[in-house]
């Protein structure tokens, strides 16, 4: 109330009362000398107001969040598909370039390594289909009993290859007969 009487200008406050928020106006009212004879104050509750902002400033950092996500997730699957579509165009470039030279054996191996990379990008292609319709609640779990071993052992076979370019060593350790049920392909994603 000092800072009216001497500033004689209105003042905003915000105070925190228990739970609640208020909003408080100070208006002084001036005599013909300018002199303050009085203060009008008003008070309003926006706690709800101050609540929804809260709220709206954490699915905002949640929503920067997730774009962070979905831009590292498109970098690295755009990486995953260069690979094989890189391998794709060197074999055809091959087959086409050297076609009347090549020995069937050749067309057969450079045939083979296409087809692995074409299925490999289908799978990636799978997989990104598969992460989108768990995210909307489409995707329904096949639960079977497997191995995981027999999983995470190609898992590993798929990456070793990429992790020695890299100079990472992948030492895969596994419990002899172990078995659990669940989603394989699920399971697979996320390894």
């Amino acid at each position: 109330l000092q800072q009216v009487k001497e500033t004689k200008s209105l003042i905003n406050a915000y105070h925190k009362l228990n739970e609640n928020v208020y909003h408080w106006k100070f208006i002084p009212e001036c005599d013909n000398s300018n002199q303050v004879i009085s203060i009008l104050s008003l008070a309003h509750d926006i706690t709800e107001l101050k609540q929804h902002e809260d709220q709206l400033k954490h699915e905002k950092e949640v929503a920067e969040i997730s774009h962070k996500l979905k831009s590292n997730f498109i970098s690295i699957l755009a990486h995953d598909l260069k690979n094989p579509i890189s391998g794709i165009l060197s074999y055809t470039k091959k087959i086409r370039n050297n076609y009347d030279m090549l020995k069937k054996e050749n067309v057969i191996e450079y045939c083979t390594e296409i087809e692995k990379a074409s299925e490999k990008m289908l799978e990636l292609v799978t997989e990104v289909l598969d992460i989108t319709a768990i995210e909307s609640g489409r995707r329904n779990f096949q639960f079977e009993e497997f191995d995981p071993s027999v999983l995470t052992q190609r898992v590993v076979l798929d990456y070793r290859q990429r992790s020695e370019v890299k100079q990472i060593q992948i030492i895969f350790l596994h419990e002899e007969k172990l078995k659990i049920n669940t989603d394989k392909s699920a399971l697979r994603q996320i390894l």
